[in-house]
């Protein structure tokens, strides 16, 4: 299975979260980390931010 990626854009766009917060919230572990993909391309795995917005069953 190939793994697709978000931008930034679309990350926001998801998640509703501004950059500012996912920036921050990334620095403090609480949202996954994005991926390098170029020396001036970066983009978070989808299925990391799936799982994320997925609600926990505790």
């Amino acid at each position: 299975m190939r793994t697709t990626y978000y931008t930034l854009q679309q990350v926001i766009a998801r998640t509703s979260l501004s950059s500012s917060t996912i920036y921050r919230w990334e620095k403090l572990g609480i949202f996954p980390q994005r991926t390098k993909l170029g020396p001036r391309r970066v983009a978070w795995r989808s299925d990391q931010i799936e799982d994320w917005m997925a609600p926990s069953v505790a």
